[in-house]
């Protein structure tokens, strides 16, 4: 008898560690907080060149918040280092975005990835300008 009850409480001990394990795997939704990190990759007509911002030598980083609902918020900063808030709405349909702020609509590619357990959002964005120069910007902002 205190063999099956020493095996049913040894039994209910492993399939609790085991029941339990943690998932470490990091979260790819776009909802959330995500800060700015210093790279930006600007290409000019296939030229590209690597910008690094210096948003990490300033008191307030530029972030942007994704919201479940479709809405959104940026938290920029203008030359005298104010804050300043821009509101947007937002679509996904695969790894496309159309960003709305106001009257002016924008289409953005986006990608999550994982490197090192730190989860990276870029977003892509092409733009051709009316004398023919196409200027592709990466905007990299890590999760908060």
């Amino acid at each position: 008898m205190a063999f099956r009850t020493i095996f049913f409480i040894l039994a209910m001990l492993i399939s609790l560690l085991f029941g339990c394990a943690k998932d470490d795997s990091p979260d790819s939704s776009l909802v959330g907080e995500w800060t700015a990190n210093d790279t930006h990759k600007i290409t000019i007509n296939g030229d590209q060149t690597t910008h690094t911002s210096d948003v990490v030598n300033r008191d307030f980083r530029p972030r942007i918040v994704f919201n479940a609902n479709g809405t959104g918020t940026k938290y920029l900063f203008d030359e005298a280092n104010a804050s300043i808030q821009e509101t947007f709405t937002y679509s996904v349909n695969g790894d496309h975005m159309t960003l709305v702020e106001g009257t002016t609509s924008s289409n953005v590619m986006y990608s999550i990835q994982t490197y090192n357990s730190i989860v990276r959002l870029i977003i892509t964005t092409n733009v051709e300008e009316p004398n023919g120069v196409k200027i592709e910007t990466r905007e990299h902002y890590i999760r908060k």
